[in-house]
Order: structure tokens, then sequence, then C-alpha cells
């Protein structure tokens, strides 16, 4: 369990701290190529 990169508020949405995180440049997406 890895828990929240931002400050969140007591009645924050998981998906609105996630956005946060994305938009902060904390989270990054990595496309990995399957392995056949």
């Amino acid at each position: 369990y890895v828990g929240p990169l931002v400050e969140t508020h007591v009645h924050e949405k998981p998906l609105s701290i996630a956005l946060r995180e994305i938009n902060e440049g904390l989270l990054t997406i990595e496309n990995l190529e399957p392995t056949a």
C-alpha cells in the first residue's frame, strides 16, 4: 500500500487525489510491451 503523494482533505474522493497527483507530476504512465 502506498498512501497519497499529496496533502488530502477529510472528504476528498480518491479520484480527485489521483488527478492532483498526476497534475503535479508525481505519477507517471509507462507502456509495457507484452511478453509473448
